[in-house]
């Protein structure tokens, strides 16, 4: 959604049981899937 152009206010009117807080949550965990390790 948010890639599609959404913002986070959009996404808020839309699901009004979602937090922002909810929506930080999940930048969080998208960022750090996107951390680069260093393979064993």
């Amino acid at each position: 959604m948010l890639a599609c152009g959404d913002s986070v206010e959009d996404l808020l009117q839309e699901y009004p049981s979602v937090t922002r807080e909810d929506i930080l949550a999940c930048f969080d965990y998208g960022a750090s899937l996107a951390v680069e390790q260093d393979p064993m």
